[in-house]
């Protein structure tokens, strides 16, 4: 009941229903029309108590007067789902916003639910809101009767547009009003193209003109069933065939005003007639052209028929299997842990497939056979299984990850604390040799970690200035030591400069998957050969090749084996994700495909050349850097002689005993927290001294980054720098956009602490 209507100033401007005895509502009398109108009349209070209403309003709502005056007419009337959008509404009454026409539901007596129009008025004395007079139509039917009449029109919209017949409608002057997607692709147009136009203007038949202008005089339907007809625009279809009807539409006058055209094409069906060819070539033809295998049987189960895709998946011919039981020919295992079945053709291929088995009946229901139909899923069952191997292999990736970052914890302070030992151990100690062992041993360790953690790493590409030559220089190093050693590996480096700007990571391993396929290919033994030469393209060099490449100077790698080869049928497909001549679990199919994508990415080009029992050879082309990096400061640097306080903020005690230890060592102060919580509190209480503090990224309780946040809110100029043995991308560069100093990878050593206090070393205010 609930646009902003004037409140009606004064009692002799409203005459109300009913007496109240408020001061404001007692002056009101009684107005016999309101009370006898046939519309309902109901008055509330500013609170939405019933002060009146008139006899229409009691039979809409089944309660008389006495029952509902003074109750809420909202609690008492308004569904309860609609109850607060309908209160809302009311309320707005008190800042004069009430709108004065509105529907909403109420529920009578009986539960039931009608719609009713209000219009409404505001009554007021001397500016007080004291109440509204509401005026209602029950509007239940009529909203009804629209509804039922839009579903209708939307469901004629729906069949005419949905239809596979082609539909036209037309006015008696044979102009066209609206056609459907099926008539518009016969007259090959869109179906905006037609309205307006005349249809004999499009499509000139004087013999079909004289049938329609028939329909127009008598009023009388007309149908013909294979109708003859000649696209004058298309003489190369031939003659085709229709079955039509035209429906005249008839005024109120009982006169002709529109036309609806049906067509049918059955062209071919009548091709088929004509040669002879009726039913079982039609069938024949309508089996062969779907991509399905069906198989027919007799009311025993012998097959009857069998389409060309039903005889390539069981791998019997019609002629052979015509007469054999069906379990004979389609021979199907049913396995319960496999959303599929398995379908073992004659010579014993498998195929995955979903069947369906239907009944076939006549006129009087009984069964005279079944429709066995088969759709081979092989390949899509193979894909999906390659995704779930994927999402696995995703998942061994983040738990590398995981575990990478809690050991590089541990070597963290197991470097750190080597580092210390032979700090402090005087040069003839015989244990000097067993720390540098242990510091040795901790190196390789992070080594490996790194590996892991860049064969698990996600995120956009971090390009850098990256020595290609030395990247395969370490891969040599990598395949030397796990390799069969009967795989001679020979490299030979062009002596010039090989400086890209790339991912060194993703690189690294693009190389190692081209020599892990170069081993498979050699199960005997062989040679595997890396050599890279500079080259400078010209313009016609990059239109020769399939990647597109910029002219200028490029590094050529090549990365070649004496294997068995790659077979020429499949050659085309070795970059795809997924693809892969290894056994079930010796490949994931993603080697090859992550070389390409490596090699897009970095703006390059990639081709192979393959022959049988001669090997095979990848030819990656990549941009040249045109500037080499510059040097960087050597370890040895002595390190700054200014003293800084350092909070270094980790949940490991290992690690907080550890670089404290190296911080002191260094000639600083170290401040150790073990948790964001207690960090925040002793950089709160340092009151400007910290010079530099050193975040773990990852922690349980309050993270890194909010911890950064925090520390942030306390010192907007705080200078942070992360630590972790496992970032993330997106926490770490949402932090340096918040004004962080950068990350340093766990495990770090003396030298490299050294240089990240030697950035620090300028005064805060500096």
């Amino acid at each position: 009941m609930s646009d902003s209507p004037q409140p009606l100033q004064g009692r002799g401007s409203v005459q109300a229903l009913g007496e109240d005895p408020s001061p404001l509502w007692a002056g009101l009398p009684i107005d016999p029309f309101l009370r006898s109108a046939e519309f309902m009349v109901v008055a509330l209070d500013d609170t939405g108590r019933v002060r009146s209403m008139n006899a229409a309003a009691e039979r809409v709502t089944g309660y008389g007067v006495e029952e509902l005056k003074g109750q809420d007419w909202f609690e008492t009337l308004v569904p309860r789902e609609r109850y607060p959008e309908v209160w809302a509404t009311f309320l707005e009454l008190k800042d004069g916003r009430l709108p004065t026409h509105l529907e909403n539901p109420i529920l009578n007596r009986k539960g039931e639910e009608r719609i009713i129009a209000w219009s409404n008025q505001v009554l007021a004395e001397n500016g007080v809101v004291f109440g509204t007079l509401s005026f209602g139509q029950d509007v239940t039917e009529q909203r009804q009767a629209q509804r039922q009449a839009r579903e209708s029109t939307e469901i004629l919209s729906r069949i005419f547009d949905s239809t596979h017949f082609s539909l036209a409608y037309l006015d008696r002057e044979f102009r066209f009003i609206r056609v459907n997607r099926a008539y518009a692709d016969v007259g090959g147009f869109p179906p905006e193209f037609f309205p307006g136009k005349n249809h004999f203007d499009l499509f000139p038949h004087e013999e079909n003109e004289a049938i329609f202008r028939k329909v127009v005089r008598t009023g009388e339907p007309f149908t013909i069933l294979a109708k003859p007809f000649e696209f004058p625009d298309h003489p190369e279809w031939g003659t085709t065939y229709w079955d039509w009807t035209l429906h005249p539409l008839l005024d109120s006058g009982g006169s002709v005003e529109s036309l609806l055209f049906v067509l049918r094409d059955v062209t071919e069906a009548k091709r088929a007639e004509i040669a002879l060819r009726e039913s079982e070539e039609n069938l024949r033809i309508t089996l062969a052209s779907i991509g399905d295998g069906v198989v027919s049987t007799d009311p025993e189960g012998r097959v009857t028929s069998m389409n060309p895709v039903a005889e390539s998946l069981s791998g019997w011919r019609l002629d052979e299997a015509r007469g054999l039981a069906l379990e004979k020919v389609i021979r199907i295992q049913v396995d319960d842990r496999d959303s599929y079945h398995t379908l073992t053709a004659r010579d014993g291929a498998q195929h995955k497939v979903s069947e369906h088995l239907t009944p076939i009946l006549n006129t009087e229901g009984i069964e005279r056979g079944h429709v066995l139909v088969l759709r081979d899923v092989t390949l899509q069952a193979e894909a999906e299984a390659n995704l779930r191997q994927a999402q696995k292999m995703d998942a061994l990736g983040q738990l590398a990850g995981g575990i990478a970052h809690d050991f590089n914890n541990i070597l963290t302070g197991i470097q750190g604390c080597a580092e210390l030992l032979m700090l402090n151990l005087p040069p003839e100690s015989p244990h000097l040799r067993q720390a540098k062992t242990i510091l040795e041993g901790s190196e390789h360790a992070a080594n490996l970690i790194h590996k892991l953690l860049t064969f698990s790493r996600k995120g956009s590409v971090s390009f850098s200035q990256v020595d290609v030559h030395a990247l395969i220089q370490e891969t040599q190093g990598i395949l030397e030591r796990c390799i069969d050693p009967r795989i001679h590996i020979r490299v030979r480096l062009d002596p010039g400069p090989a400086w890209i700007r790339g991912d060194a990571a993703l690189l690294h391993t693009a190389l190692l998957n081209l020599g892990i396929n170069a081993r498979d290919a050699m199960p005997e033994g062989g040679t595997l050969a890396i050599a890279t030469s500079r080259i400078t393209l010209s313009a016609s060099d990059c239109e020769g090749l399939r990647a597109p490449l910029h002219p200028g100077p490029h590094l050529e790698i090549c990365v070649s084996d004496t294997g068995h080869g790659i077979p020429p049928e499949i050659l085309p497909r070795i970059f795809e994700p997924f693809f892969s001549t290894k056994p079930a679990g010796q490949g994931t199919g993603l080697g090859l495909a992550a070389v390409y994508g490596t090699v897009k990415n970095h703006g390059g080009a990639l081709e192979v050349t393959s022959e049988a029992l001669q090997g095979t050879a990848f030819h990656l082309l990549l941009p040249l850097s045109p500037d080499a990096p510059e040097a960087t400061a050597q370890a040895d640097e002595p390190p700054s002689t200014r003293k800084l306080k350092v909070l270094f903020i980790d949940d490991q005690e290992l690690v907080r005993t550890a670089v404290g230890s190296l911080l002191a060592s260094l000639g600083h102060e170290p401040l150790l927290a073990p948790s964001g919580e207690e960090g925040l509190a002793i950089y709160q209480g340092a009151q400007g001294t910290i010079d530099l503090v050193l975040l773990d990224l990852v922690m349980p309780g309050l993270s890194g980054k909010e911890t950064f946040r925090r520390l942030k809110l306390l010192d907007p100029e705080v200078r942070v720098l992360f630590c972790s043995g496992f970032a993330p991308d997106r926490n770490l560069s949402e932090s340096l956009e918040l004004g962080a100093l950068g990350l340093v990878q766990k495990p770090f050593s003396r030298d490299t602490l050294c240089q990240i206090l030697q950035g620090a070393a300028a005064p805060r205010n500096a």
